[in-house]
């Protein structure tokens, strides 16, 4: 159970700590729509923030029926990304660095 509590903490802290940094880069260059975290680093950063929570995940679940644990790590990794997404969005529209 510590492990899963960590894993959400990887990504949630880490899409916390990517977010400020990029606003902390936007707000010194006095332009919200520039600067900020190059775009292959932030995805860079997000795959392996990714990655660790999931192989957290997946150490959590060591001792779980196979299909049981495919079924946990997969609801988990969809509900993490759709979370993922709507705080990218909100932060990208709330700060107005871009909007649709």
């Amino acid at each position: 159970m510590r492990r899963i509590a960590l894993a959400w903490l990887v990504w949630l802290g880490g899409l916390g700590a990517l977010g400020l940094l990029d606003y902390v880069l936007r707000s010194s260059d006095g332009d919200i729509k520039t600067g900020g975290v190059p775009d292959l680093l932030g995805g860079v950063l997000l795959v392996s923030l990714g990655a660790v929570s999931l192989w957290l995940l997946h150490q959590a679940t060591r001792n779980i029926v196979l299909w049981k644990r495919l079924a946990l790590i997969g609801v988990q990794a969809v509900a993490g990304y759709s979370l993922g997404v709507m705080i990218g969005l909100y932060y990208v529209c709330g700060t107005g660095i871009d909007c649709f």
